[in-house]
């Protein structure tokens, strides 16, 4: 049985975007306005798409500093805004990316 942990507040680190994601907004200011906003989102326990597991995964992750994925679509596009393992750097991008 999973341990439930509630959402604690975590740090984002240095924000970083990948070059597909850098091409993608610079000719779709709706998408970068998107991901300014879900950027807030996912700071705030609030991952998108994702299951019930990967929900309780991130929650226990802002006390453990693993990995938190969220996954967001705007106008079709899927993106994903990951901080990694030590809450040190969140990265932007596409799943194709990884």
């Amino acid at each position: 049985l999973m341990a439930k942990f509630s959402y604690q507040p975590f740090k984002l680190g240095i924000v970083v975007t990948t070059k597909s994601i850098q091409d993608r907004v610079a000719s779709d200011p709706v998408l970068a306005a998107d991901i300014r906003n879900r950027l807030a989102h996912h700071r705030a326990g609030q991952y998108g798409d994702v299951d019930v597991e990967s929900r309780l995964q991130n929650d226990e992750a802002t006390h453990t500093k693993a990995d938190i994925l969220s996954v967001y679509k705007c106008r079709g596009v899927v993106y994903w805004i990951k901080t990694d393992a030590g809450h040190g750097v969140t990265t932007i991008m596409l799943p194709s990316d990884m």
